[in-house]
C-alpha cells in the first residue's frame, strides 16, 4: 500500500515530503494516456471484487443429475426443491 502513496506524490510533482520535486514535472503516464496511480487504483478495485466473488462462489455448491428424456447433465443446488 506504501507503494501506491509514493507513487501517487511522484505523479503529480511533489516530493514524499509534500514539497516540490521538479518543477514542472508531468504525471507519469503509461499506457493509453492513464497514469501509474490511475492504473494501480483501478487494479486494486478489480482485486477486491475478485475476491468478494471468489468468497460468495466458495460457499456455493452444485449437484449433478442426469435429465430423464434428454440424458443431458444438470446443475441444481442442494437446497432447491
Amino acid at each position: 500500500m506504501l507503494s501506491i502513496f509514493r507513487c501517487a506524490a511522484i505523479s503529480d510533482g511533489r516530493d514524499s515530503a509534500g514539497g516540490a520535486a521538479i518543477a514542472g514535472a508531468a504525471p507519469v503516464r503509461g499506457r493509453g494516456g492513464e497514469s501509474i496511480v490511475e492504473r494501480a487504483s483501478k487494479e486494486l478495485v478489480t482485486e477486491r471484487i475478485l475476491a468478494e466473488l471468489e468468497a460468495t462462489w466458495a460457499e456455493i455448491a452444485f449437484e449433478h443429475s442426469l435429465h430423464q428424456r434428454t440424458g443431458y447433465r444438470c446443475s441444481t443446488s442442494p437446497n432447491s426443491s
